[in-house]
């Protein structure tokens, strides 16, 4: 077992976080500066309704990452879980991923509107699989019209489409992988991929990671264990995961970034001093 302090440490440190950039964040409102990226982008011809969804988008995939990392030190404190923290920091690095895709600052509105695009046509699709696989010959009829009227209303907006073997109309260029967004844009492609071994419990990864040899007659006994150092490995990915989409929506809507800098350094130079000269559990 992971002594508690430390744990516990961690678990104050991140609530910490997370309610500090809550606060700053709430204190900027909804609506970006007048001199921003994003303000300028609302009165060019790209379509200002459109952009506000990619806006939307993006602030409630922060959201879901701030969920994620909640889970995240729940699977962290006594009595610690093994496996879950692993999905759920391979949850953190899927959203702030397309959260940063879609609140890229280096972007212009036309290519933020075919992003906005790419994610809702990519979810759509999933929709039509999940009816489908349901049995539901009704709502996979309305998720099918739904996922065919975002698809025109695409073209119309300028988005390239093109007719696929059969003859549908699909994106000529759809929503990138979640390894390919994590790696072009948190460039931690290995993690993700360990993370994604622990979720599916690939055995090279589970039984090295979440688990260990039982004290047994038997060779082939386990019980579950977790390294205090993938708990620090884990925890330090998240947070660095987690704080970049907070910093491109501030970049973007021109928002005074410095607290919310320093507070995500401070954290991550505290996280630090917490497992530093620990030894391996």
């Amino acid at each position: 077992m992971i002594e508690q302090d430390p744990l516990t440490r961690v678990a104050r440190l991140f609530d910490e976080v997370h309610h500090k950039t809550g606060i700053l964040l709430t204190a900027f409102g909804h609506d970006p500066m007048p001199a921003s990226i994003a303000a300028r982008e609302l009165i060019t011809p790209a379509g200002a309704e459109h952009l506000k969804s990619a806006y939307s988008q993006g602030s409630l995939l922060i959201e879901v990452a701030a969920d994620q990392l909640a889970a995240f030190v729940r699977g962290v404190t006594q009595p610690v879980l093994t496996i879950a923290p692993w999905t759920n920091a391979r949850g953190v690095l899927e959203t702030a991923a397309v959260g940063v895709w879609l609140l890229d600052d280096h972007v212009g509105g036309n290519e933020r509107i075919r992003r906005s695009y790419a994610l809702r046509c990519a979810g759509l699709a999933e929709q039509v699989k999940f009816a489908r696989s349901a049995g539901n010959p009704t709502d996979t009829d309305r998720a099918e019209q739904r996922l065919d009227y975002v698809l025109k209303q695409a073209k119309t907006e300028g988005v390239e489409t093109k007719n696929d073997k059969n003859g549908k109309l699909v994106l000529s260029t759809p929503m990138p992988s979640f390894t390919d967004l994590i790696r072009d844009h948190l460039n931690d492609e290995s993690s993700y991929r360990l993370f994604s071994a622990m979720t599916h419990a690939h055995s090279w990864a589970v039984q090295q990671l979440g688990f260990k040899k039982a004290d047994s007659l038997t060779d082939m006994s386990f019980e579950k264990s977790i390294n205090i150092r993938a708990v620090e490995y884990l925890a330090s990915t998240a947070l660095t995961a987690f704080r970049k989409p907070i910093e491109c929506k501030c970049r973007l809507f021109g928002w005074p970034d410095d607290e919310i800098v320093l507070k995500f350094d401070e954290s991550m130079k505290n996280l630090k001093l917490i497992f530093h000269g620990l030894d391996q559990s």
